[in-house]
């Protein structure tokens, strides 16, 4: 799998939701309470851009209406969603925040 740089943490907030192009993809980056995460940018449910939503406790939740998914897992926490997020594993290597992506 490709691991590809998508930010640093200097330009991520606590906390942070921020969208980056990594490879083909749009991922959101995600730091709370110190963790970071990677997940797919569009809300499930009406594909809503994440990164306008509230994070709080590694739950992120979509200002469209309201649906909420677990950082860690992707799973829903809260409908209308009633499909979970996509995540990607997450490293760091100094300042630089890198994502591994799925093969093609």
């Amino acid at each position: 799998m490709p691991i590809i740089k998508a930010c640093t943490l200097s330009e991520l907030g606590d906390p942070d939701a921020r969208p980056v192009e990594v490879g083909d993809l749009e991922v959101l980056v995600v730091r709370s309470g110190g963790q970071l995460y990677a997940c797919q940018r569009y809300c499930t449910h009406e594909e809503f851009p994440l990164e306008f939503g509230q994070v709080h406790d590694n739950v992120l939740r979509c200002t469209y209406h309201g649906a909420e998914f677990d950082l860690n897992s992707g799973a829903v926490l809260r409908l209308p969603a009633t499909e979970g997020l996509r995540l990607f594993p997450v490293r760091v290597v100094g300042d630089e925040v890198l994502v591994e992506l799925p093969d093609a």
